[in-house]
Formats: C-alpha cells, sequence, structure tokens
C-alpha cells in the first residue's frame, strides 16, 4: 500500500470512530433529558399536591372561622 492509501484508511477509521462517538453522546443526551422531564414531571405533581392540600386546609379554616 502506498503512503496516500494509509492515510485515507486513516482519515476512514477517524471519521468512523468520530460518528460513534457522535452517536453515543447522542444516546447520553436524550437518556439525560428523558430522566430530566421524568423529575421535572414528578416534581410538578408534588407541588401541584401541596398547593392543593393548602387551598384545602385555608378552606377548612374559613370554614371553621366562620
Amino acid at each position: 500500500t502506498s503512503r496516500v492509501e494509509d492515510l485515507e484508511q486513516l482519515k476512514q477509521r477517524e471519521k468512523t470512530q468520530h460518528e460513534s462517538e457522535l452517536e453515543q453522546l447522542r444516546i447520553y443526551f436524550e437518556k439525560k433529558l428523558r430522566d430530566a422531564e421524568k423529575t421535572y414531571q414528578e416534581d410538578l405533581i408534588l407541588l401541584q399536591q401541596r398547593l392543593q392540600g393548602a387551598r384545602e386546609d385555608a378552606l377548612l379554616d374559613s370554614v371553621e372561622v366562620g
């Protein structure tokens, strides 16, 4: 093989490795995004439940006072 062919093979291997690394990064960040979305949803549900509880407590307080 010639030096040019060796360089072409090296270039192709590096390109393939780079594409593989990019794919792994994409998969990693998609998982992080799913995890963050799940956590956000769970936090939102918890906050909504706490708000509802506070509203119910306030309603009970106003009924007892009145």
